[in-house]
């Protein structure tokens, strides 16, 4: 039986019904007819369901929702009869108002009629106060065609009338509601971010006022329309909407108003653009903690046949492709992607200019260079991101000069030795240092400064230097653009070439390139210049015909020159953006491509600086190239050579770009990458469908890896894989050995290994550990190894070392490794990476490092119980030894071990070197802990001395009783290990429990350790 238990318009037409019977699990259906009276209002209705049978009754209770019409106020047309037809209410004006009415409820109205009243009528008077609405459908909005609008004589003002409009249907009142005739003021700063299947629009509601009810976006595929409304049919006050669903790469078109309670719609906005994105490659956007004007460079840093990205912050920053970081330079789990620490002196002092890359020295590994704008030191880091010895330099000599390094570094051979030197453009000098840190030449003939190469005297220039062989010479010259407006061409020792510097009007705050663009086989110097113009000059200092060529350069900074053959024709073509964003593209004898210049705008057609250096590349479906770049209001373009945008062009960011682009291939899937560090303090990296060809254009800022400027330079760079061998012995079968070979870069297989010519079965140890082996024999005398390994990318790597098979130590369980023996406690295994080298033509060896000994990998911590012993003289009495950490030697413990060596216990691996001395540093007697402990059956009970003295061993249970005397006699200068067996004087072992071993010498305090004894079974 159902019963209504609450007053409705519901009417139940027969109470009771019934099913047959019912097995279990089954379902049955009870049919109730009901009727719907009253005037349509929307309202709940609370029905009681009584179930009987034979087994019993229960009921249960349902809210039945009877719905009717919901009218909302949708809008308020506004007509004039009479006035300055602009449709605005004004004193004196008659007009036609038409109050447009939505029905959101799920019943349809009964027909209604409107009346007008005056709330404040400010001598207005009205000439039509009724007016008639059909019945509204549920989801209508009414008056269509045929309405009668209300009409309305305003008075002489200034205030406009404020109104009521009242609806009803004969039986009641069914809306009511205030109006005035002011509309909101328009929408402000909109702002488009585009996702790759969506659009986000963003907008600043309109200053106090508060009576905005909703806004209203409409939307059209073309800035000309048509623009369709698609989005404010509710009450949607939030100034936020989101257009999904839409097509890849697509280009969408936006207007907005506001809408106040009274209907009353604001003007629309202007017109603002945006786009659908291409997708960011997961992990990105990576964030930083400073927002820059740094330019990311591609280099495989880590050898794994893929490139790392490496890019500015308050820190250097270096990502894999996939987002995640090379190494954790600051040892925080917080932050992502710190590669360095650079000390900043403040919060906005960091990595503001690009930083380069290359082997400096030719040893086949990479070296990172960067530097802080601030301070102005000068860093240099291996690439395992250790800081090179000899670094950081400075770069702010001149007596007042500041740092501000905008400019980046620049790595070239300015001695002809193949390796490369460090050139930078700081505050009125330019500086270079080789490798090691050792300035080139005296620059200013000043034994105070340092690194100086020539002094330019001017302040604030952000230029990097440009770099090539213009003489060809095998040693650089270098192309210096300043703030005072003067160009130099600097010798590779630092004097200035004939016919320099010249001097141009304007600032030359643009970073130049080099390139042979006519292709008659010399060099020549693009740059800009402040007095609005892209100079093309030769060698000596002459212009090229048809140059130079107007080009707007406002800005503090300038983009600077792209060069590439970007048509496949053959020549080099010169890409450049303007400081107001207008792009040129001009031939090498200066005529500008058909299509260029071409200015664009930001989302609201209002003009927009750049001062971001652009990147020639392919980033869409077809195989042409592309010129990308960013400006000031956080725009991505990307231009095909007819100037037209690329699809999907621009990218809408969350703020503005200062520094360059890079288009290339980072995770190494044959398609290109955008990357960008914008001022936000993030990096991104955007997928492109633009397939890697083999013209890659201009990809990053000044070209390649080192930023020389030159188009010639290689923008990949490769190294052959380094190869480390070691040799490690088995104490215990001497004449067998595992020969390891490590490598710096990811092979394509296992390498070749030979020793005395013969080939080895060589294994890798682990998956992409770079680390290998194999088992030998051995007979005692000289051997040699060789190694030969390819590389992912193809290089090949070469390594030989020969040694003297040696006997083992005497000692249980030490091995010798080289010249070192090394012993470790409960070694299940050798540490997959245990080699030494030597210092000697290492040039990864640290400062002062003649005679050192690198043991096993630097940095790693040891396993328990590490002991090393190194060899020393003979003739000393003693010796020292020192382990190199925090950029210094430091002197560590150490006692004399077996057959002329010094024995120490290392908590890290890494460099360490003896050196003679008078005494040991170690204390007179050195305890080590108990091991194993606990235990079941023996524990070692280890010691050192450094002079002969008495020593008392004894064990002790909890009561303090004497249980065991393991030794009391006098003991010489050495190394000693005595165990305990568990058993007592009397020869009865202990039960399980707690003991304590006592260790007391002549010299300072007894030692005692706490040890537990367990049941044979090994369990407490």
């Amino acid at each position: 039986a159902m019963n209504a238990m609450t007053e409705s318009p519901v009417s139940l037409l027969g109470q009771v019904s019934s099913t047959s019977s019912l097995g279990v699990g089954e379902e049955g259906s009870f049919v109730y007819s009901v009727s719907v009276d009253g005037e349509g209002e929307t309202s709940t209705t609370l029905l009681t369901l009584t179930l009987g049978s034979d087994q019993g009754g229960w009921g249960l209770t349902q809210g039945l929702n009877v719905g009717g019409p919901m009218l909302e106020l949708e809008g308020l047309l506004i007509e004039e009869i009479s006035g300055d037809g602009d449709n605005i209410a004004e004193p004196f004006e008659e007009i036609a108002i038409t109050p447009l009415i939505s029905n959101k409820g799920p019943g349809t109205s009964r027909s209604l009629t409107g009346e007008l009243l005056f709330v404040q009528s400010e001598g207005s008077t009205f000439t039509k106060a009724t007016a008639s609405y059909g019945p509204i459908a549920s989801g209508e909005t009414v008056p269509g065609s045929g309405f009668q609008p209300f009409t309305l004589q305003i008075g002489p003002g200034p205030e406009l009338p404020i109104i009521e409009l009242r609806l009803s249907d004969g039986l009641q009142e069914r809306f009511s509601r205030f109006l005035d005739f002011v509309p909101p003021a328009v929408p402000t700063n909109i702002f488009l971010t585009g996702r790759t299947d969506a659009i986000e629009v963003r907008w600043t509601p309109p200053e106090n006022d508060m009576d905005v009810m909703r806004y209203l976006v409409w939307a059209a595929d073309a800035e000309e329309g048509p623009f369709e409304q698609v989005s404010g049919f509710g009450t949607e006050p939030n100034a936020y909407y989101v257009e999904q669903n839409l097509p890849p790469l697509s280009r969408r078109f936006y207007q907005l108003a506001a809408q106040d309670s009274s209907g009353n719609t604001s003007a629309r906005s202007p017109i603002a653009r945006g786009t659908t994105t291409l997708p960011l490659i997961a992990g990105f956007p990576a964030e930083s903690g400073l927002g820059t004007t740094t330019s990311p460079l591609a280099i495989d840093a880590d050898h794994d046949g893929r490139m790392d990205i490496f890019t500015g912050g308050e820190a250097l920053y270096a990502f894999h492709g996939d987002g995640s970081e090379l190494r954790d330079g600051d040892l925080d789990a917080r932050t992502l992607g710190v590669w360095a620490l650079v000390n900043p002196v403040d919060a906005e002092d960091g990595v503001w200019a690009a930083p380069a890359a290359g082997d400096l020295d030719g040893d086949g590994r990479i070296e990172i260079v960067a530097a802080t704008r601030k301070k102005g030191s000068l860093f240099v880091w291996d690439e395992n991101g250790v800081l090179r010895p000899g670094w950081p330099k400075p770069t702010t000599a001149i007596v007042g000069g500041a740092a501000t390094l905008v400019g980046g570094p620049v790595l070239t051979d300015l001695t002809g030795d193949g390796n490369l030197e460090i050139v930078i453009h700081s505050d009125r000098a330019v500086y270079a240092y080789t490798h090691d840190g050792t300035e080139v030449v005296d620059g200013d003939n000043d034994s105070q400064t340092e690194g100086v190469f020539f002094r330019t005297g001017s302040g604030a220039s952000y230029a990097s230097v440009a770099a090539a062989d213009f003489d060809e010479d095998d040693k650089s010259e270098l192309v210096v653009c300043t703030r005072a407006g003067r160009l130099y061409l600097l010798e590779d020792d630092g004097t200035v070439m004939d016919g320099y510097p010249i001097q141009y009007g304007g600032d030359l705050v643009s970073s130049p390139a080099i390139a042979d663009l006519d292709g008659n086989g010399s060099l020549e110097i693009i740059f800009a210049t402040g007095a609005d113009s892209v100079e093309v000059i030769n060698v000596d200092g002459t212009r090229r015909p048809g140059w130079p060529q107007y080009v707007l350069m406002n800005q503090d900074f300038f983009s600077s020159p792209a060069v590439a053959d970007w048509d496949n024709n053959g020549s080099l073509e010169v890409a450049i953006v303007s400081g107001n964003n207008r792009v040129h593209l001009f031939t090498a004898d200066g005529a500008e491509f058909e299509g260029f210049s071409v200015r664009f705008f930001d989302a609201f057609g209002s003009p927009v600086a750049v001062k971001s250096s652009g990147a020639i590349g392919n980033v869409d479906a077809d195989p042409d190239l592309e010129y990308v770049f960013g400006d000031q209001s956080g725009q991505i373009f990307a231009l095909n050579l007819d100037g037209t945008l690329a699809e999907g062009f621009p990218i809408q960011m969350g703020s503005g770009i200062e520094g360059g682009l890079m288009v290339f291939d980072v995770n190494g899937d044959g398609v290109n990458e955008i990357a960008l560090t914008a001022l936000d303090s993030k990096t991104y990296l955007y997928q492109t469908a633009g397939a890697v060809g083999s013209n890659l254009g201009w990809p990053m800022f000044h070209h390649d890896p080192r930023r020389t400027g030159l188009y010639t330079t290689p923008i990949i760079v490769e190294t052959a894989p380094n190869l480390s061998i070691g040799v490690l012995q088995s104490a215990q079968v001497p004449d067998q050995a595992t020969i390891y070979v490590v490598s710096t870069h990811l092979l394509t297989a296992v390498p070749d290994v030979t020793l005395d010519s013969a080939s080895l079965t060589v294994s890798e140890i682990g998956e992409k550990t770079r680390a290998y082996r194999a088992r030998v024999d051995l007979s005692p005398g000289s051997h040699t190894v060789e190694v030969t390994g390819t590389s992912v990318s193809g290089t090949v790597g070469m390594a030989n070392r020969t040694f003297n098979a040696a006997a083992a130590p005497t000692t249980e369980g030490w091995s010798p490794l080289g010249n070192t023996q090394i012993y470790a406690e409960e070694f299940t295994g050798w540490p997959t990476l245990l080699l030494t080298q030597s210092a000697e033509n290492n040039p990864y060896a640290p400062a002062s490092g003649a005679g050192a000994i690198q043991v096993g990998p630097a940095g790693w911590d040891t396993p328990r119980g590490t002991r090393v012993r190194l060899p020393i003289d003979a003739n000393w009495s003693a010796g020292r030894v020192l382990a190199w950490s925090d950029g210094a030697w430091n002197q560590v413990e150490a006692w004399p071990g077996s057959d002329g060596t010094a024995e120490f216990a290392p908590e890290q691996f890494g460099w360490f070197k003896v050196v003679p001395s008078d005494t040991w540093s170690l204390r007179p007697m050195q305890v080590q802990a108990l091991s194993p402990n606990p235990f079941a059956q023996k524990t070692r009970i280890a010691f050192t001395l450094t002079r002969s003295q008495e020593v008392q061993v004894d064990v002790f249970d909890v009561r303090g009783a004497k249980v065991r005397a393991i030794a009391g006699r006098s003991f010489d200068a050495g190394h000693y290990e005595l165990f305990w067996d568990r058993e007592t004087d009397l020869g009865r072992s202990v039960a399980e429990g707690i003991y304590f071993v006592r260790v007391k010498g002549e010299d300072g305090p007894a030692s005692v350790q706490k040890v537990v004894v367990l049941n044979e079974g090994g369990a407490r």
